[in-house]
């Protein structure tokens, strides 16, 4: 059984959200074998009363939240290919229940956070258009949007039977002795975005490489950062 946790304590939208949500994203979320909604912004006094708020409306009594799904202790990030359809059945199982506002992005809220709520039909990514709204969240929500009429289980999506999480990150570390160039692109005519000295430290993920290049993630929090010649790497 799903878990949702209202993680909100000392954040600006700390009110509750609503009954009615919660067990909107508890069902969505078992649906898919997730194991936790973390909801990391939650509720605010509505629009013209007393007490802290921003934004827009939608967070107004707690009718949106902010989340993240976990399995296990790992939060799941849209931009990796495995974790990819938890998203997707999770967006299309919200629609089909009747979530009507689903936002994410990564220049919206980063890659492990969605905005699920109520209010006006809307799906949006960075600035809160439409336009910049991912296709697969476009997509899910639709799939979602058209079978309200029909029972949850009839919902075909491909995590049905969820598969293992992905294994994590594998930390490496830079040995060319005067520094690595990290590129936006696999190749040696990419433009140079930056640049690792000796002994910097690295993430990437399996499945991440590219021939001779790897793309790397420099933080370990999901969001890549380049390629690099994998060659000047080494396990850390």
């Amino acid at each position: 059984m799903t878990e949702v946790i209202e993680a909100t304590a000392g954040k600006i939208r700390c009110l509750p959200i609503q009954a009615k949500l919660k067990e909107l994203l508890t069902a969505a979320a078992d649906q898919c074998g997730i194991d936790v909604v973390r909801v990391i912004s939650g509720g605010q006094p509505a629009k013209g009363t007393p007490g802290r708020r921003t934004g827009s409306t939608r967070h107004d009594l707690g009718w949106a939240a902010d989340l993240q799904l976990e399995i296990g202790e790992r939060s799941l990030s849209f931009v990796k290919t495995a974790d990819l359809p938890f998203f997707e059945a999770f967006v299309a199982y919200a629609s089909q229940l009747g979530a009507t506002g689903i936002g994410a992005g990564v220049d919206y809220m980063g890659p492990l956070t969605l905005h699920v709520g109520y209010g006006d039909e809307a799906v949006w990514g960075a600035g809160g258009k439409s336009v910049t709204a991912p296709k697969w969240l476009r997509d899910a929500f639709a799939k979602g949007k058209a079978r309200r009429d029909e029972p949850l289980t009839s919902l075909d999506v491909s995590t049905e039977t969820p598969s293992p999480p992905p294994p994590p990150n594998i930390k490496h570390v830079v040995v060319a002795r005067s520094g690595l160039n990290v590129r936006s692109g696999p190749n040696a005519q990419a433009s140079i975005v930056g640049k690792l000295p000796a002994g910097a430290h690295v993430w990437s993920a399996p499945g991440d490489s590219t021939n001779e290049w790897w793309r790397i993630d420099l933080q370990n929090d999901g969001l890549f950062d380049g390629f690099v010649f994998a060659a000047y790497l080494t396990p850390a």
